[in-house]
């Protein structure tokens, strides 16, 4: 009032994180307004509410005049005029149209199965997508000296994020990747030492990861199992109908070669989402040989590591939308690639990478199986309403 006594105009502007005028400082506010107390002037200046949702004025706040004071209340949302308005001005009172959205979150874990999702209403879904991660390795050239650390790892699933616009009703169908079969923990076999591993050469072919991963086939000497890619197919379930992928990471090979301290020679497998054609540095690799590349293998299956003696200990290639092939023996297997060429806002994520993990959390590329996830929902347009006494 003392401000608007001297002919100086006030307007109050609220959004929807500020702080409720007349809420005691509530620190989680809404864009409400709530007039509590009269505002009186002798003044002819200009009173402008203006909230980003609610504007209330409560019974007994009265705006009043004994100059020409003007007022004008605008809401984005509904409006409650409980006080009096008695001024020789102009009063605009005005309510408009606003928009309420309900979104749904939908999350697929590895099933090894194909899985759907229907959409609920019309509207841009948001898809995040994780590979899977190739299978670990074991040992077999390292036989004295060894630990677990030292055991060659499975490429990291990458990652991949786009937008797609559904009409209500719609199916499509969901492929979460599955780890790449090998050696060790949440593979089959126990985990406290290198003990209880079995060498490479003693439990036969490793089986591909649901969704692309490649094989190892080798009878004598089997590397690693590449992982499955994720992705989401819409029209139809066929490779062509791939509208984002998130690339598999390839298979682990051998594990340095005998009574060897060179702890930086375990023959990992690549990354899934690395550039196509990319391959791990061969100073990574058993014997300094030359892994298998991204992207290397056939359109959307990695390639297996097959009975031929170069592809003895090899892993074999991570399943994307171009699988990755097979290295030289006992070298990892190339990671799947990524896709985002179907989606708006595409973002993609190597597994050697940092990302955003399906639990909120920071990690390097993901860990086990592949996961999936559609945000999507309805919005609904509502006009305002006034309501006075």
């Amino acid at each position: 009032s003392t401000v608007l006594d001297t002919g100086t105009s006030v307007t109050i502007l609220t959004s929807s994180n500020t702080t409720k005028y007349g809420s005691q400082g509530d620190a989680n506010g809404d864009g409400d307004i709530t007039v509590n107390s009269s505002i009186s002037t002798s003044g002819t200046a200009k009173l402008t509410l203006t909230a980003a949702r609610d504007l209330t004025l409560s019974s007994g706040a009265n705006l009043t005049d004994t100059g020409t004071m003007s007022v004008a209340l605008n809401s984005a949302r509904n409006m409650v005029i409980n006080g009096a308005i008695n001024v020789a001005g102009t009063v605009a009172l005005t309510t408009t149209s606003y928009t309420v959205s309900t979104l749904t979150t939908t999350n697929f874990s590895f099933t090894g199965a194909v899985q759907s999702f229907t959409a609920s209403a019309a509207g841009t879904h948001k898809f995040y997508l994780w590979g899977a991660q190739g299978g670990n390795a074991s040992y077999y050239s390292c036989n004295s000296g060894c630990t677990v650390a030292n055991y060659a790892k499975g490429g990291k699933g990458g990652y991949a994020y786009g937008t797609y616009e559904l009409t209500k009703g719609q199916t499509i169908k969901v492929y979460v990747g599955g780890q790449g079969e090998g050696y060790g923990p949440n593979q089959g076999y126990s985990n406290p030492t290198y003990t209880n591993y079995p060498r490479m050469r003693t439990v036969g072919t490793r089986t591909g990861g649901f969704n692309g991963g490649g094989s190892q086939l080798n009878t004598c000497c089997a590397g690693s199992a590449g992982g499955g890619a994720t992705d989401i197919r819409v029209g139809g379930t066929a490779l062509s109908d791939r509208k984002i992928v998130a690339g598999g990471g390839g298979g682990g090979g051998n594990s340095r070669y005998s009574n060897s301290t060179a702890t930086n020679q375990r023959s990992d497998g690549q990354a899934g989402g690395e550039a196509e054609g990319s391959k791990m540095a061969t100073s990574t690799q058993f014997h300094i040989r030359t892994p298998g590349a991204a992207g290397g293998g056939s359109l959307g299956v990695g390639s297996n590591s097959t009975t031929a003696w170069n592809h003895n200990l090899t892993g074999a290639g991570g399943g994307g939308y171009k699988g990755g092939s097979v290295g030289n023996n006992s070298t990892g297997g190339g990671g799947g690639t990524s896709y985002i060429g179907g989606v708006s806002n595409g973002v993609t994520i190597a597994g050697s990478q940092t990302q955003t993990g399906s639990d909120g959390n920071s990690q390097t590329g993901q860990a086990g199986n592949g996961y999936a996830r559609i945000i999507g929902g309805s919005s609904t347009t509502t006009t305002g309403n006034l309501t006075i006494g």
